[in-house]
């Protein structure tokens, strides 16, 4: 239900978007540094937040480094991903159009969870480290906002346990500044 919900947002947002990105720019250039802001589910989460900054490599690459809060509950366990650090490589695979464009990419992830059980009341914290994985569209509807939809897979080591965490997002992203 959720992912539906996700999914259907973007679609709308990105036939709003088609209007006025005609007469944009080349989307990556050297230099060019994006902040932004998301929000995701992923199967058993409450919810996923995140901060986003990129810097673009060139037409191609761009360097991403996103900041996670995640809640969730699976079972009798209340999970908290305090943080969750990933910087990645994205690289522009597609751009069918100037207002869209198709990235995959990936990295590592650094972080710090917490468990606790609702049942034996133990609770469980520690680093959490891991990679993830991912493809994203970014719709470009004006000269300094996009709109991001985000598929990502995770695969996090913490406390001796080994664990996938999938996320899918949406975000915005604010041009703060143009590149070469």
């Amino acid at each position: 239900m959720k992912i539906k919900l996700l999914l259907t947002i973007t679609l709308l947002l990105a036939t709003i978007a088609t209007g006025e990105a005609q007469e944009q720019e080349p989307v990556l250039t050297k230099g060019m540094q994006t902040i932004g802001i998301r929000y995701g589910v992923g199967t058993k989460n409450k919810y996923d937040i995140g901060l986003t900054y990129s810097y673009s490599l060139g037409n191609k690459y761009t360097l991403i480094c996103e900041l996670d809060h995640e809640e969730a509950t699976f079972g009798n366990s209340d999970f908290t991903n305090v943080f969750l650090l990933s910087p990645s490589i994205d690289i522009k695979l597609w751009e069918p159009q100037k207002w869209l464009t198709y990235y995959v990419g990936g990295g590592p992830a650094i972080g710090y969870d917490k468990w606790e059980s609702d049942i034996v009341n133990d609770k469980e914290s520690g680093i959490a480290i891991g990679a993830q994985a991912g493809m994203n569209f970014e719709i470009h509807p004006w000269k300094k906002i996009s709109l991001v939809a985000k598929a990502q897979q995770y695969i996090i080591y913490s406390n001796s346990d080994c664990y996938l965490k999938p996320n899918f997002s949406l975000g915005i992203k604010y041009k703060i500044q143009k590149g070469k």
